[in-house]
């Protein structure tokens, strides 16, 4: 079960900048903040996703205001801005339909919070358990996660909430054979020279689990690209593709009949070409 809070974190302090900081001045940070932590590079992988949630909202101008203007009412500022209310041309008490309209929009609230996700449940969707701590105690909920959602986006569930509404932001969660796009998959794979001269065949694992057979033909170029066709991601019956990177590989002993062929060869390429 996984357990979340909804955020008091301040993001400022978060990236290191001021509240009057720009645009720039909040991007340049988050650059340097992130190229600290990155998980890749050694760093905390909870501490990344903090920068990079503080990096979403100091950029979005939505979530930006939210997050500097926390109470709905300012302070001595007018109670109702913000709210809209419509009189209506029938009869009825006015001030009890201000009343009415002000509590069905306040109760609109929406409750932000970050939820990190594999890249297995991303590819795949699942209904994932979570305990929300929030002033008036633990909640309970479960969420289905989409398939294929996207690192950062924000999924609104209504009808969990009594004063408001759930939204969730998804951080996927780095992963150790994969670099995602959109929805196709990448991974590099080290291969000899001798396979990629001579051809060979190598067994690969898809996001799926599935273990398959690819075909590296004769004379392949390293840093060629092979394709698993409809192995990637898959939204709305778009399925992506897996694609295999692969890079050579020295051996670790080479003989000296080998390297005198080689020697041969290079002098008398010039009559083959």
């Amino acid at each position: 079960m996984t357990v979340l809070y909804f955020t008091t974190m301040d993001y400022y302090q978060t990236l290191g900048v001021e509240r009057n900081a720009s645009p720039e001045d909040i991007k340049k940070a988050y650059r340097k903040m992130a190229a600290k932590h990155h998980p890749d590079r050694g760093g905390d992988t909870a501490q990344f996703q903090k920068i990079e949630e503080a990096y979403r909202h100091l950029t979005d101008p939505h979530l930006k205001q939210q997050h500097d203007n926390p109470n709905p009412f300012g302070q001595g500022g007018d109670p109702f801005g913000g709210f809209h209310f419509n009189f209506g041309a029938g009869g009825g008490n006015p001030f009890e339909d201000i009343i009415n309209q002000f509590h069905r929009q306040a109760r609109q609230r929406v409750y932000t919070v970050s939820l990190s996700v594999t890249l297995e449940q991303a590819a795949m969707g699942s209904t994932e358990t979570i305990q929300i701590g929030t002033p008036q105690g633990t909640k309970t909920f479960q969420i289905k996660v989409p398939q294929a959602v996207e690192h950062g986006q924000q999924i609104r569930y209504e009808g969990l909430m009594q004063d408001g509404v759930l939204q969730i932001q998804f951080l996927i969660q780095p992963h150790s054979q994969f670099e995602r796009r959109g929805l196709d998959l990448y991974t590099t794979r080290k291969i000899s020279i001798y396979d990629l001269l001579l051809g060979t065949s190598i067994k690969i694992t898809t996001i799926w689990g599935e273990e398959l057979e690819a075909t590296i033909p004769p004379k392949t170029n390293p840093g060629a690209t092979l394709r698993v066709a409809g192995k990637g991601l898959e939204r709305s019956g778009a399925r992506g593709h897996q694609y295999i990177v692969l890079s050579a590989e020295m051996p670790s002993k080479i003989s000296n009949e080998l390297l005198a062929a080689l020697e041969a060869e290079r002098k008398n390429k010039g009559e083959y070409d």
